[in-house]
């Protein structure tokens, strides 16, 4: 029996809304009356309140004026709505940043910021905790047990880094902590080097990028920052409210780990803005499902897609209108991957400001005609038939693990770019999975591996101490392990280890790394077939694995390209080189039918994927189609279409673009 795990027990059902900025409107008579009526309208019920609303909390230092907000959370909660209520750091005032001028951040170059944009506070400023901590706090204890109150939106998007004195003297803090020793910096950072050994902490430049190793220090540091802030405001907020507290991630943002944050909330919300551009729809799936997964991985429980876009995002290249079924297909895409929350950004459209023409639920017309008003209303609509769905889980059998700092280590490393980006060819490992309708999990290196069956660790250069022994463990106690080229390079202090390190996991001993120049091509005889290879192959030394698949090309062709090395229960497969999509399809399918892992649902046609959440006696499977065209579903069983409210027996008829939900014993 799969348990429930309800996020907001007085609310159980799938939010639907987004961020709402009453406070730029409060000089215009009557849009509040109007957003009240268009949230009817729309089955709007859940919004994002008071983001950027600090200089309108507090206009003066000291001088607070809340009663717009007393009005708007007494207007949603008398018309049964909930809000996310947010503290409002995403963006100081004017008056801080020219009152205190150590608020604003210090950039690469050591200049100090002007006022602008947002994201503009020093983490590191106890002014900045001083004065963040007042607004916190009045509007906690004011509206820390409000009705209308669902749970605390911490800050927005957290971003940015600084360099400020206060800044660089938390961060050789940061060292000491982690060394102790400058002479133990000196020997795991090889500072060696270029002559860069250290006598004190206070002589390493962050912005240096003779060693990696620094620079991947720096951006753990800074992840650190903004975790601490993120708990700080927690805390603040905890002093008078026990709703859940969370802060909005940013899918695979590289500058953050987002793992560490995580700790931080009490459930996941992430913004989530895929374009579906013509020919490119699984492509774009496959990454959004991706980022769905690792959300819902991080804490095994459903999550928030806290921002999406409703219409057009003012800030991608081609900004096509949305359409029909594509906004049902988004976030029922999201819903069926483990999503409880379905919200935009943003609720309407301001008439000034950087953000007037993106998408909103609203636009200038003030309307419930056009196009994306219908659009959202009819999801809103279905969206009850859902509730059913809201807190159940997803079995999920096999995981990829993502790192931020072997990203980091990747990036900040002296390699040509065909070496370097981990993201692609993490997606290219992912798809091929998704493809054949497995469920997925994304997981960190160190994270919990007891769940799955099968592992898949693409380009996991970074391993850090302890890994290998773990994932040795893992393999001898039945499961899988499948791992690609480039994998244990080097440790978490980006020291290389020496070829054979590894060896013990893997049965095989990484000689040297090849780069697929034009004109000069690689490819792998594998189970009576050719494969080609994509710009990397490695040169290998087989110990003890079985060789599955040998190099035909050049002086190193006969030697050994994909291998499996047995040990206890379980076995390790070794990818040697960034091989076809095709040929990754196959070779995940074989694997995981072998390790006794099923799709969630088979024979499904090539543009249908599936998704399948557990609930305690039912299974719901949502299903989507990624064509221009109808798709026929032959289905295995008479099931239940929750979203349309019908009986389904035999077969199913997906429109173009189209998505439901049945349900199955």
């Amino acid at each position: 029996m799969m348990k429930r795990h309800l996020l907001f027990p007085d609310h159980p059902h799938i939010l639907h809304g987004g961020d709402y900025n009453p406070d730029q409107w409060l000089d215009t008579p009557g849009i509040i009356d109007d957003d009240l009526r268009l949230m009817e309208l729309s089955h709007c019920d859940v919004f994002s309140v008071g983001i950027f609303s600090w200089s309108q909390l507090e206009p003066e230092e000291g001088k607070f004026t809340f009663g717009w907000l007393d009005d708007i959370l007494d207007r949603l909660n008398a018309s049964d709505r909930k809000a996310f209520l947010a503290t409002p750091s995403g963006a100081r005032p004017p008056w801080m940043a020219k009152k205190y001028p150590e608020c604003r951040r210090v950039i690469e170059d050591g200049r100090r910021e002007e006022y602008r944009m947002r994201h503009n506070l020093c983490f590191s400023s106890e002014l900045v905790r001083e004065k963040t901590g007042i607004i916190d706090s009045k509007l906690a204890e004011r509206y820390g047990k409000h009705p209308a109150v669902l749970g605390w939106h911490i800050s927005n998007e957290l971003s940015g880094e600084c360099f400020c004195p206060l800044c660089l003297a938390r961060f050789y803090r940061f060292l000491e902590e982690k060394y102790r020793t400058v002479g133990e910096l000196n020997r795991r950072i090889w500072s060696g080097f270029w002559s860069h050994r250290f006598t004190a902490f206070d002589e390493i430049d962050p912005r240096d990028p003779a060693l990696e190793a620094v620079r991947i220090d720096w951006k753990r540091f800074c992840t650190e920052q903004m975790r601490d802030f993120l708990s700080f405001e927690k805390g603040v907020i905890r002093k008078y409210s026990d709703q859940p507290v969370t802060t909005n991630m940013m899918g695979l943002y590289k500058e953050i780990d987002y793992f560490r944050l995580a700790r931080e909330c009490d459930f996941i919300a992430d913004d989530c803005y895929p374009m579906w551009y013509v020919g490119e729809e699984k492509e774009v799936a496959a990454r959004i499902s991706m980022l769905h997964d690792l959300h819902y991985s991080m804490k095994q429980k459903p999550f928030v897609m806290m921002e999406s876009a409703p219409g057009v995002p003012n800030f991608r290249p081609y900004a096509h209108l949305r359409r029909p079924g594509e906004l049902q297909r988004e976030m029922l895409l999201a819903v069926g991957h483990g999503a409880d929350g379905t919200m935009y950004f943003q609720w309407r459209k301001g008439r000034g400001g950087f953000e007037k023409f993106h998408g909103a639920v609203v636009g200038h017309d003030n309307s419930e005609n056009n196009l994306t008003f219908r659009q959202v209303a009819d999801y809103g609509a279905h969206l009850r038939n859902l509730d059913r769905v809201v807190g159940t889980t997803r079995k999920i059998e096999t995981a990829l693990i993502w790192d931020w700092d072997n990203c980091w280590a990747l990036e900040h490393g002296d390699y040509t770019h065909n070496f370097k980006d981990v993201h692609s060819v993490f997606l290219r490992h992912y798809r091929a999975l998704w493809e054949s309708n497995f469920p997925l999990g994304v997981v960190e290196s160190c994270g919990n591996f007891s769940p799955y069956r099968v592992l898949v660790a693409p380009m996991l250069f970074m391993v850090k101490t302890g890994i290998r022994e773990k994932l040795e463990a893992f393999v001898r106690s039945g499961g899988t392990l499948i791992v690609t080229h480039m994998f244990g390079y080097v440790n978490e202090d980006s020291l290389c280890y020496r070829p054979a390190d590894l060896t013990p996991l893997t049965g095989v001993e990484v000689l040297d790394l090849d780069c697929m120049e034009p004109g000069r091509p690689q490819s792998v005889s594998i189970n009576g077939s050719t494969v080609k290879v994509l710009e990397a192959a490695e040169v290998l030394r087989n110990h003890d694995a079985e060789i599955l698949g040998t190099y035909q090309e050049d002086f190193y062709a006969g030697t050994p390209a994909v291998t499996r090395r047995r040990s206890g229960k379980g076995c390790v497969y070794y990818l040697g080189a960034n091989f076809e999509d095709d040929f990754l399809r196959k070779f995940y399918f074989d694997i995981l039918t072998e390790a006794g892992v099923a799709p969630m649902l088979a024979g499904l046609p090539d543009n249908v994927k599936c998704a399948v959440r557990e609930g305690e006696n039912e299974r719901f499977v949502f299903l989507y189609n990624f064509s221009e065209q109808e798709e026929i579903i032959s289905l295995p069983c008479p099931a239940y279409d929750l979203w349309n409210d019908r009986k389904i027996s035999g077969s199913l008829t997906l429109a173009p673009r189209g998505s439901t939900v049945l349900v199955t014993p």
